[in-house]
């Protein structure tokens, strides 16, 4: 909330400036993420994924790479992106990745080629990987996938990766 007046003074100068609709809508959602998280137009504890969230918000065909969708996208699901959706910490841990501007951004590409090759808008795309992924929705491929039920499993690295 202590950023929430830079923000908008940084929408409103934006506004003055483009026009802040012809703005978001002048570049590519990743241009225009871009300039959201480097450079005079900064927006301060904004990232990859709420500034995809805003943009959708305003009409912006643009996906999300919120847990979900990387997960899907990571080396060890279906292996589009280099690393894998757990990681162990000093403490000989599980945990999650943590996820880079990079590893988002390179996320997002890989939605916009999918866009491209089925057809569909990145926002369709992204609707189906979130249900496909989420608790009380698809439920197939989330934390603990439920790879006996799943349609993609031959495309998949997880039961791969983690065969006893």
């Amino acid at each position: 909330m202590s950023n929430l007046f830079h923000n908008i003074e940084i929408l409103e100068k934006i506004d003055e400036k483009h026009g802040l609709d012809e703005f978001v809508h002048s570049e590519s959602p990743r241009n225009v993420i871009n300039f959201f998280l480097t450079g005079e137009y900064k927006l301060h504890y904004m990232g990859v994924s709420l500034v995809c969230e805003y943009l959708k918000n305003v009409g912006v065909s643009c996906a999300k790479p919120d847990v979900h969708v990387m997960r899907f996208l990571s080396k060890t699901r279906c292996g589009f992106l280099s690393k894998p959706e757990t990681r162990i910490n000093n403490h000989g841990e599980i945990v999650d990745t943590n996820w880079t501007t990079q590893d988002k951004l390179q996320a997002l590409e890989i939605i916009e080629d999918m866009s491209c090759k089925f057809g569909k808008s990145e926002v369709d795309i992204d609707r189906i990987i979130w249900s496909f992924c989420a608790d009380r929705q698809g439920e197939i491929c989330t934390r603990t996938p439920k790879c006996i039920i799943c349609p993609i499993r031959e495309g998949c690295n997880y039961l791969v990766n983690n065969r006893s």
